[in-house]
């Protein structure tokens, strides 16, 4: 359900008495969090992974967050600030709902299995709707509403650049849409690759759509991304398979260069000319204005969410959280996502399958990615890329609880008919 709102439903879509945290699927994720608690907190529950480090680091950064909230209580805020801090209580809320609920609610690599091909499918129909939008030049969109919903338009539906349209999806901006669709590419090659249980059709389209869509995406970040991802797979790959990608790799970029003229030129344009490029200029521009701000309170910062795009729109979401939540709010965020990196790669040494230890790597992989890109745009203001990099955090942190724990080695694997069955009564 978390992957329908996320993804099928536009970003822009909210509620209008809460429009920070009232689109669908962060409501949704609130709900998540609140269940959460419940199975967490009921007697009888046991935990079974008391020490992942994934779970270990997102709640110290939730310790950060509300000592940073203290701190910036403890002085006269300005309404509108006060009022940003408590929301942004509510979004921290948003984040741990969908981390732990997908750390915890994966009982078996069966299961997990499943929830990555979801997770696939749902970044395949995304990119889909990104290549139609490409071609059409429309935003295909805005026919979706909700009852009880309106749409905030922060920014334009569509952009271009080069003279070619920036697709967005159901995204608020292109970077958005680069953005998620990096996070979910690691793990669609590496199913595309290794899941046997499935034809080479179904595996291979949701990974060539994505790759497809992010090299016409007119995103540097969107390149970074995929260049991170691909090459962190790379290593664990066999000479054949990095034979085969790299065939793939020329093969795709002389498509491009023959089937969208100028396409190329254009993408050679944005990396040669970044002396003159003013995204970078403001980027490079926001670090003084950071280190006013930060100098004030450096060790826990000035509260989560009172740094108001009014003052500046920093575009990196580190710099960011520097002055908001400090050095301490910087250091345990960055716990999550080194955590939520290595973890999987030392616990795919005792996963069942190659498909199961290859979707170690590719979960490191996209968290990498998402992580790289988070230095590039403030990642929490777009909920599609930040909800997703979300997401993996938590099957990252149920990787690890399933490499942990003997009795899910053990565990036999449905066979076809339990499996559909399965799949009805959970539907």
């Amino acid at each position: 359900m978390f992957l329908i709102l996320q993804f099928a439903v536009p970003s822009a879509l909210r509620l209008q008495a809460m429009p920070a945290v009232g689109y669908p699927a962060a409501l949704w994720a609130l709900l998540c969090f609140l269940w959460w608690s419940w199975a967490r907190f009921r007697v009888g529950y046991v935990s079974g992974d008391p020490g992942n480090p994934v779970k270990l680091a997102v709640f110290a950064w939730l310790l950060a967050v509300l000592a940073s909230y203290v701190w910036a209580m403890r002085r006269p805020l300005p309404p509108l600030e006060a009022s940003q801090a408590d929301i942004g209580i509510l979004r921290v809320l948003v984040i741990l709902g969908v981390i732990l609920v997908a750390a915890d609610g994966v009982t078996s690599w069966h299961r997990l299995q499943i929830l990555a091909r979801r997770l696939v499918i749902a970044g395949g129909l995304l990119a889909a709707l990104g290549l139609a939008q490409f071609v059409t030049g429309r935003s295909l969109t805005d026919w979706i509403t909700l009852p009880g919903f309106i749409r905030s338009d922060v920014y334009s539906t569509l952009g271009s650049r080069g003279g070619f349209t920036r697709p967005t999806g159901t995204a608020l901006h292109p970077l958005e849409f680069a953005g998620a669709l990096t996070v979910v590419f690691p793990v669609a090659l590496t199913l595309a690759l290794y899941d046997r249980q499935r034809s080479s059709l179904h595996r291979w389209l949701p990974a060539s759509a994505i790759c497809v869509v992010l090299v016409l995406s007119g995103s540097r970040s969107g390149y970074l991304g995929l260049a991170v991802g691909t090459v962190i797979l790379a290593f664990t790959w066999t000479n054949a398979v990095r034979s085969r990608m790299l065939a793939a790799g020329v093969l795709l970029a002389g498509s491009v260069f023959v089937l969208v003229p100028g396409m190329m030129g254009t993408i050679r344009g944005m990396f040669l000319g970044l002396d003159t490029d003013p995204s970078v200029a403001s980027r490079t521009g926001s670090f003084a204005i950071a280190q006013e701000f930060f100098e004030s309170s450096p060790l826990i910062g000035r509260g989560f969410g009172t740094f108001l795009t009014s003052y500046r729109i920093l575009d990196n979401q580190m710099l960011l959280m520097l002055v908001e939540l400090g050095i301490v709010g910087v250091a345990t965020f960055l716990a999550i996502a080194l955590s939520a990196f290595i973890g999987p790669l030392l616990a795919r040494r005792t996963a069942w399958t190659e498909l199961d230890r290859q979707l170690g790597v590719a979960l490191a992989a996209s968290t990498l990615a998402g992580s790289t890109l988070m230095f590039y745009f403030d990642a929490l203001s777009f909920p599609i890329a930040f909800g997703t990099w979300c997401l993996v955090i938590g099957i990252a942190a149920a990787y690890w609880r399933l490499a942990a724990n003997p009795n899910a080695l053990r565990q036999p694997r449905p066979s076809a008919e339990s499996s559909v069955r399965s799949g009805v009564e959970s539907t």
